[in-house]
């Protein structure tokens, strides 16, 4: 855990120069772009599904990919509320 807290000096962080304030935005900009994609590409499949004639034969795909995209967002919005604890690991 010491070599961690030595670790301040390859952060370019110039307010406090450490690694956890580093890892939040890191992590909150991640995460927060990653989300934004996932519901975007959900709100568009769910539009294809629900005005889109799609035929019988593909609509499987469409509803795979549709859980898939709402599994992704899941990921990024959890990880988005396990930062803070994610962060503690380097205090």
């Amino acid at each position: 855990m010491k070599s961690m807290m030595n670790m301040d000096y390859l952060v370019l962080n110039e307010a406090t120069g450490n690694v956890d304030t580093f890892l939040t935005k890191v992590i909150t900009t991640v995460t927060g772009v990653g989300a934004s994609v996932f519901v975007l590409a959900v709100l568009i499949i769910a539009l294809c599904i629900m005005f889109g004639s799609i035929s019988p034969k593909n609509i499987g795909k469409w509803w795979t990919a549709l859980f898939s995209c709402v599994a992704g967002a899941v990921i990024f919005f959890g990880a988005n509320l396990f930062k803070t604890t994610i962060e503690g690991l380097f205090k």
